[in-house]
């Protein structure tokens, strides 16, 4: 199902698969970034989120205040909860942000519990997550059908 708690994240959820799925839709402006961040923690924490899918398609470049506010208060947070995977889609233009993630995981890595794989498109990340074809194709249908 898709979510829309957030006007500047779009989320989609299944239960079945205990997948979360995120994409920032908010724009150039960070203003509410921890907001987001902490509604999705939130959702990871209540949901038994399993599986996320990170899509970074739209996401502006994070300066110091909002990487530093992810490293300490939202990655242990989201870390010390039952993921398994993630898959974070990283477009070719966002070489800093996929820096800006290597890093998180990288001095996190003591806390990580869940494997980590990056993709170029949210269908094979999708693909990798689901493990299922029909799976793959209905999340993908549902997140086209809600744009």
């Amino acid at each position: 199902m898709i979510l829309a708690q957030i006007d500047c994240l779009r989320v989609q959820y299944d239960e079945s698969l205990g997948l979360l799925r995120y994409q920032w839709c908010g724009g150039n402006q960070l203003h509410s970034f921890t907001q987001a961040m902490t509604y999705l923690a939130d959702l990871v924490e209540n949901h038994q989120i399993e599986r996320v899918l990170v899509d970074m398609n739209g996401l502006p470049n994070l300066n110091i205040k909002e990487q530093i506010w992810v490293g300490v208060h939202w990655f242990p947070r989201v870390t010390s909860q039952v993921v398994r995977q993630v898959a974070v889609v990283v477009p070719s233009v966002a070489t800093y942000n996929l820096m800006v993630v290597e890093s998180i995981l990288g001095l996190g890595s003591h806390l990580t519990r869940f494997e980590v794989q990056f993709f170029a498109d949210p269908a094979t990340a999708l693909d990798w997550l689901t493990a299922s074809p029909i799976h793959m194709l209905a999340l993908t249908a549902e997140w086209q059908s809600a744009s």
